[in-house]
């Protein structure tokens, strides 16, 4: 079962920036700024008797109240899951476990661990006579959801290339926005990968069909829960999240009007925002999406 196990961080290992332990400002009194403490809300209290006086202040409860609901809002546009916040959820360096064949059946794992490129299994699952003439039209999908996928980065380029990546170790976050920025400037230069717009539209039904669509997908990520394999079904969930963001940047309508001379500030940012784990499943799908591809094209080579 070593092939299927997933390594977890331990506590020292996870950056700074990813854990959220970033450290806080000071007040001019020397302590902790916050806002919603007792203290510092009843230091208004000397005003109430004044006919002028506005109190902004706003209590925990309320505060609470108001995250809930922005959290609601936010979960009606994802079209899977966000357990980042799962009290029983760790934290996984991918580079450590990366995605690869584990010889895992039925709980069961290869005792031999020899693997590589097999033809006839290819030619088993993907040709013609022996998927009833499907498997070419699995193949086509799989440029399909490539296409898809590229189309959001192209989409949300303008909100990601200003993204800063944050970890806590500034030459590795300095290499990522590179990075990044790189890749999308790649993307640019294939402006025309998918165009979602010809989906739910000029139809009645189009908000129904696309709720129906998006519960569907998800219904699909929450199987992922079900897969045995450990390295399976963190690379499952990372993949069908990294598309169901995708989907999310394309048909939410967010992401519409937002362009390369598009002011994200940090007023209207919020309009615009990803979780650090859709940023992450969204880039490390397409990638496994390209890896696909290029394996695909190495047994298009061993046919000929």
């Amino acid at each position: 079962m070593r092939y299927c196990h997933v390594e977890s961080c331990q506590e020292n290992d996870i950056p700074i920036g990813i854990k959220g332990a970033v450290p806080t400002k000071k007040s001019l009194n020397g302590g902790t700024s916050d806002k919603y403490k007792r203290e510092v809300n009843e230091d208004c209290t000397s005003h109430h008797t004044k006919l002028d006086y506005l109190n902004k202040t706003i209590s925990a409860k309320a505060q609470k109240d108001m995250e809930l609901w922005d959290a609601y809002d936010d979960a009606l546009d994802n079209f899977c899951d966000i357990d980042e916040n799962d009290e029983d959820a760790e934290y996984v360096d991918l580079l450590l476990n990366p995605e690869r064949y584990t010889g895992y059946v039925d709980g069961l794992t290869d005792p031999k661990g020899k693997w590589g490129p097999n033809l006839q299994e290819f030619l088993r699952r993907f040709s013609p006579e022996t998927t009833n003439g499907e498997g070419p039209h699995w193949l086509r999908n799989l440029y399909f959801i490539y296409m898809l996928e590229m189309r959001a980065l192209a989409k949300a380029a303008p909100y990601l290339v200003r993204e800063e990546y944050y970890t806590g170790n500034d030459s590795e976050d300095w290499e990522t926005q590179m990075a990044v920025k790189d890749l999308l400037n790649v993307v640019k230069q294939f402006p025309e990968h998918f165009d979602e717009t010809t989906m739910f539209r000029n139809t009645e039904q189009a908000d129904k069909l696309k709720y129906e669509f998006k519960q569907h997908f998800r219904n699909i990520t929450r199987i992922m829960d079900c897969v045995g394999c450990d390295k399976c079904r963190l690379w499952g969930k990372l993949q069908t999240q990294g598309l169901g963001t995708a989907l999310k940047i394309l048909f939410s309508g967010k992401f519409d009007y937002i362009n390369e001379k598009t002011s994200i500030d940090t007023h209207n940012k919020k309009e615009f925002q990803l979780h650090r784990n859709e940023i992450v499943s969204l880039l490390n799908a397409l990638g496994r999406l390209s890896n696909s591809i290029y394996k695909l094209d190495d047994f298009r080579l061993m046919l000929r």
